[in-house]
């Protein structure tokens, strides 16, 4: 073999290795394994899952990184896969992501990330620091949780004031950094009529019930072939819009107000593919209702569907979801081994709802 040859030879490996570690660095997302579960609920939980918020929310539901849980007159406790718990109290909106950022081969090792991302209410966190870094964001704050002197363990209470301001209360761990206006000790609780007006709140609402129309809509049986086919339509761009508008509007608050680039970044990427979305079903709607929708016969699907969930508000002593009965009573603690996944520690049990 000449010299030519071996540096040539040399130098194709040396491409062929810089190669592999572009391609393999960089973050990936983990939509599409689950990353953690609903472990107990009681009261009204709705969740947007892959852009959709149809569906119930039951006790042992998966749940992926990029989905959203909403609590209406309830709270969820919810757990994942690493063994971090969390608790969302009433009136509370969450929304979770988690990435990869794959290392250099045989430089480093991959490290995997998770972002809770709190809009309204109150957020109970119990993590260890060696499981998974976790980070919290508020539209006006990002802040990442740490280990403290002697302790993997890490529990924290984030909480949103009626103004939106930002609370920190800690019982474990520490801050790994902070950006933005934060305030240490836990907000004061958002009276159940101004939780309502909450726009974050509201908007998962329509959604919530937009979706619940349209799946009411494919089951009616007392119209003709073609007017059910016309309501059908009318109703599923309208639960795309509605989805897409509550996407859009927290995906621009957080582009207002968030003090973090990577936030930022992935704030506006969200902003436009709802905004994409909103138009294509805003085009849509138009020309179904030019086409003679029934507008009439959604809305009193869509008023029903409303009615419904403040009746159940005003329902006393809802019952809960539990491991042993899907559709309610018996609630019980919820350990994160008791659903196939590692535990953490000896977490003590809190109640920071109340």
């Amino acid at each position: 073999m000449n010299k030519s040859s071996t540096i040539f030879g040399k130098i194709s490996i040396f491409l062929i290795f810089i190669t592999l570690m572009l391609t393999s660095a960089g973050p990936s997302l983990a939509g599409e394994e689950p990353i953690g579960k609903v472990a107990v609920f009681s009261g009204e939980v709705i969740l947007r899952g892959q852009d959709v918020w149809g569906g119930d929310v039951v006790v042992g539901l998966p749940l992926f990184s990029g989905d959203k849980i909403v609590t209406l007159d309830g709270s969820a406790e919810l757990v994942f896969e690493d063994g971090t718990n969390v608790t969302l109290c009433r009136y509370s909106a969450v929304e979770f992501k988690q990435w990869t950022r794959k290392g250099l081969p045989l430089i480093q090792s991959d490290k995997t990330r998770r972002r809770f991302t709190l809009y309204a209410g109150k957020m109970w966190i119990e993590t260890d620091y060696r499981q998974m870094r976790s980070e919290i964001a508020v539209p006006p704050m990002v802040s990442g949780l740490r280990e403290d002197a002697g302790t993997t363990r890490i529990a924290a209470l984030i909480s949103l004031d009626k103004n939106g301001e930002a609370f920190m209360s800690f019982d474990e761990g520490d801050r790994s950094f902070t950006i933005g206006p934060w305030k240490m000790g836990v907000a004061e609780n958002v009276p159940p009529a101004a939780a309502k007006e909450n726009e974050f709140i509201k908007k998962a609402l329509a959604a919530k019930t937009a979706a619940l129309v349209a799946q009411r809509a494919s089951e009616k049986e007392d119209l003709d072939k073609a007017a059910a086919e016309s309501l059908r339509k009318l109703a599923w761009i309208r639960a795309n819009k509605a989805s897409a508008e509550e996407a859009l509007y927290s995906a621009k608050h957080l582009v207002d107000w968030t003090p973090d680039k990577q936030v930022l970044g992935d704030s506006r990427e969200a902003a436009r593919v709802a905004e994409e979305r909103l138009k294509t079903a805003e085009v849509a709607e138009k020309a179904a209702i030019e086409a003679g929708a029934l507008v009439e016969e959604w809305d009193a699907l869509y008023q029903t569907a409303m009615d419904e969930f403040e009746d159940q508000r005003a329902i006393e002593g809802v019952d809960e979801g539990s491991i042993g009965d899907l559709e309610g009573g018996g609630s019980r603690s919820v350990k994160p081994n008791d659903l196939g996944m590692p535990k953490p520690g000896a977490f003590t049990s809190k109640s920071p709802c109340e």
